[in-house]
């Protein structure tokens, strides 16, 4: 059975606004940061609190909606920071709508 890969959950209000209405979740991917950099990537300062094992990076152009019942546990969490620079690069992406 394949791993699902851990994902960060969009909970800045300006994110849960949009989707509320359909009761999605917004999810962007946490990759290795081993892998090739991308522009739009956020590296994962506080690993432990963020529950994860290696140097990971926020992928923020890999973005996807998923049904709330798709989350299976929380690993962990972004420190504000973190938090901050990945919610500024997706409203990069999104625009101010």
């Amino acid at each position: 059975m394949p791993t699902a890969s851990p994902k960060s959950v969009a909970r800045a209000g300006y994110f849960q606004s949009q989707t509320h209405p359909f009761g999605l979740i917004w999810v962007a991917m946490i990759t290795s940061a081993a892998n090739a950099p991308w522009s739009c990537d956020v590296t994962i300062v506080e690993l432990a609190r963020a529950g994860l094992p290696a140097p990971s990076v926020v992928r923020t152009a890999k973005i996807a909606c998923i049904e709330p019942a798709g989350i299976e546990r929380r690993a962990g969490r972004l420190d504000k920071a973190t938090a901050k620079a990945v919610a500024q690069k997706l409203k990069g992406f999104l625009g101010s709508a």
